[in-house]
């Protein structure tokens, strides 16, 4: 892989810049049927696609084809992602300035989380995956040292390493996985997909500390005006310091230094309740630091002390029960 051209290159080559050529290169024969009936761009059993237009960068999107199906028009709109994360705003602006598309399509090689495909439901975007997306190329008859190439760097970057994370990485305790923004996510997706809509709170949050280690957390619980007009948060975060990577829930709340006393207090009466809760879970926790006044830590667990199969054995319900907790606490005024 070393080699390979597009480990290289950026996301506008390859996978806009790649996308547009083949497109083009296939147009005129009979493998642009095949390839995009796999992709879902026309219904099964179309004999014949013909007049396609493709164009980038119109009105900043990706990648927008224009072709006719069995004589009947079609567009469609293409939003392509290497690894970054969908835009509700800008999935909602293309979808309000090309309104009359057929197909809306959310193109990402990484793999989707549970956050981003509820918000492709909703917004009415279909996901190609980069195993969708390696199936409809190898199925053409045309092929040559790009298209090698391409399926190549899908399978050895992305779609062998979603598998594992998918399949193996639990089972083989394979926390060093978590140094990877997916294997964070597959964790919370764990938690998230069976609390979601369980309250208001519920929120995915994911990005990068300096020098790119990536960060994923998932908000739980919220007291609004906890703290005079601050709202105060309960969160899931997976993160890495010294000695690896972790777990830790956290008590969250934009506040002065004027609120220092009551927020620790609070603190500790979070910690107080959630000890025994979280004791009957055979997760193995370090002591949580008193630093933040801000980000408070109130449970906390490192990857290493403990089995990723008992790990997310335990998320779930012991996510549900501190939720439960939370909800029932008051803080005095």
């Amino acid at each position: 892989m070393k080699n390979n051209f597009f480990n290289h290159a950026p996301k506008e080559l390859a996978l806009d810049g790649f996308l547009n050529w083949l497109i083009i290169e296939i147009k005129a024969t009979d493998d642009i049927v095949s390839f995009f009936t796999k992709l879902g761009l026309c219904p099964n059993g179309t004999s014949s696609i013909s007049e396609v237009k493709v164009r980038r960068q119109e009105k900043s999107t990706d990648l927008i084809i224009r072709y006719s199906a069995d004589s009947k028009p079609y567009k469609a709109l293409f939003e392509n992602k290497t690894r970054g994360s969908a835009s509700r705003e800008q999935l909602k602006k293309y979808k309000k300035e090309f309104s009359d598309f057929q197909y809306y399509k959310f193109l990402k090689l990484a793999r989707i989380n549970f956050a981003e495909q509820k918000l492709l439901d909703e917004l009415e975007y279909v996901a190609i995956g980069a195993q969708e997306l390696c199936s409809a190329i190898e199925c053409l008859t045309f092929s040559n040292q790009v298209t090698r190439e391409f399926t190549e760097f899908l399978k050895f970057k992305y779609i062998e390493k979603i598998q594992y994370i998918e399949s193996s990485m639990v089972s083989d305790n394979n926390y060093s996985l978590f140094a990877d923004s997916q294997a964070q996510h597959h964790l919370i997706d764990a938690i998230h997909r069976e609390i979601d809509g369980t309250n208001d709170a519920t929120w995915f949050k994911s990005g990068a500390n300096v020098g790119g280690r990536p960060w994923t957390q998932l908000d739980i619980g919220k007291k609004p005006k906890a703290y005079a007009d601050s709202t105060e948060h309960l969160f899931w975060r997976v993160d890495e310091q010294i000695p690896g990577y972790y777990l830790r829930l956290t008590q969250y709340a934009n506040v002065e230094a004027e609120f220092k006393e009551t927020k620790q207090k609070n603190r500790d009466k979070l910690r107080e309740i959630f000890a025994p809760i979280s004791k009957r879970y055979d997760l193995t926790y370090t002591k949580p630091n008193n630093k933040g006044i801000k980000e408070c830590e109130i449970l906390k667990l490192f990857f290493k002390d403990n089995e990723l199969p008992v790990i997310y054995d335990s998320l779930v319900e012991l996510s549900k029960e501190l939720i439960e907790a939370y909800y029932e606490i008051s803080y005095d005024a």
